[in-house]
């Protein structure tokens, strides 16, 4: 992404509002093959008050992207839309696109059963308890997981404030000419 140091978005506490906001990311990998990606819903790991998160990677992308094995770019996209000139008024203006988004990367952990399947109850907890009543099934996770392999690829891609460099970073384009509020954020 590219940095504008202009607008630092420096709050932990904003970033993790975006994440649990737009739980539904980009994982990007580099390959032998060349760039791979994919979507899966993500949660903030519940246990730490950074930027971790969790999530459940299915058999397929988790051998392509490699996991725990190589970096992952996770792309977290906010609300977005765009901004057109004629809404300055006066004077010469541009078009752009007003967006916030995260980007996050590291090495990915791979969780062991135990966690692999409270990380996926909790995540069929979170989007089914947002159903009506009479659809939600908040059982479907420990049905599901008696069918799955012991790895799945579910894990955890811890990230740690480091306004001094990094490798993941949150940005929040504003209206007002493309000015953009960058930060980044280090994996341990």
């Amino acid at each position: 992404m590219r940095q504008n140091p202009s607008f630092a978005m420096t709050d932990v506490a904003e970033i993790r509002r975006l994440i649990e906001r737009n739980p539904w990311t980009t994982l990007v990998s580099q390959t032998d093959d060349g760039l791979v990606a994919s979507h899966y819903a993500v949660l903030l790991d519940e246990d730490r008050d950074d930027l971790t998160i969790v999530g459940h990677v299915g058999r397929p992308d988790d051998l392509i992207h490699g996991l725990g094995q190589r970096e992952l770019l996770v792309v977290v996209q906010g609300p977005h839309g765009y901004v057109s000139p004629g809404w300055y008024g006066g004077g010469t203006a541009v078009p752009t696109w007003n967006f916030v988004s995260a980007h996050l990367s590291g090495v990915p952990e791979i969780l062991s059963a135990e966690e692999n399947g409270r990380v996926l109850d909790r995540l069929v907890r979170h989007f089914e308890t947002r159903l009506p009543a009479a659809a939600a099934d908040v059982g479907a996770a420990e049905r599901h997981r008696v069918h799955r392999a012991p790895r799945a690829g579910d894990g955890r891609l811890p990230a740690d404030p480091d306004p001094c460099g990094g490798q993941a970073q949150a940005q929040s384009e504003q209206a007002g000419g493309g000015r953009g509020d960058h930060h980044r954020r280090a994996v341990r």
